[in-house]
């Protein structure tokens, strides 16, 4: 498990980039298929972790610059 938070960040970062990328190259959207629905629902999740990841990163950021 990886501890400090620049590492989680660059984590959360990367896999939603792969996932995105593996989901979109090798789903057909085409229909109106539960599936479809359920892939977006989770692209739409991985995006909004890599976010909340991204704001963890720059509130620690901000803690570790004010201390010094």
């Amino acid at each position: 498990m990886v501890r400090s938070v620049k590492g989680q960040f660059i984590c959360w970062i990367l896999i939603s980039i792969a996932f995105i990328y593996v989901v979109s190259t090798y789903t057909e959207f085409t229909g109106n298929d539960v599936t479809n629905l359920l892939f977006y629902m989770v692209m739409i999740s991985s995006i909004f972790n890599a976010g909340m990841a991204t704001q963890k990163f720059l509130d620690n950021r901000k803690k570790d610059h004010s201390n010094h």
